[in-house]
């Protein structure tokens, strides 16, 4: 079970990574369109990406948490 734990979260991880790299992206573009500062563009789209990594690795960490409870469930 702590195996297949670990294993989830380094897969999750790796796309929390790549969704919050392409949350980077898609905000410095946006961004980059309204010619503001670009030190202010950077910590815009910085947090922005942070954001998004943070969230889907919470949503994984809470699904591994709440799985083995759902499974069990007989409502």
């Amino acid at each position: 079970m702590i195996y297949n734990s670990i294993l989830i979260l380094l897969v999750a991880g790796l796309f929390s990574l790549l969704g919050a790299v392409s949350a980077f992206l898609i905000t410095y573009e946006e961004y980059k369109k309204h010619l503001l500062q670009k030190k202010r563009i950077f910590l815009i789209y910085l947090k922005m990406g942070l954001i998004t990594f943070l969230f889907f690795m919470f949503f994984v960490i809470l699904v591994i948490l709440l799985a083995p409870h759902l499974a069990t469930f007989r409502g």
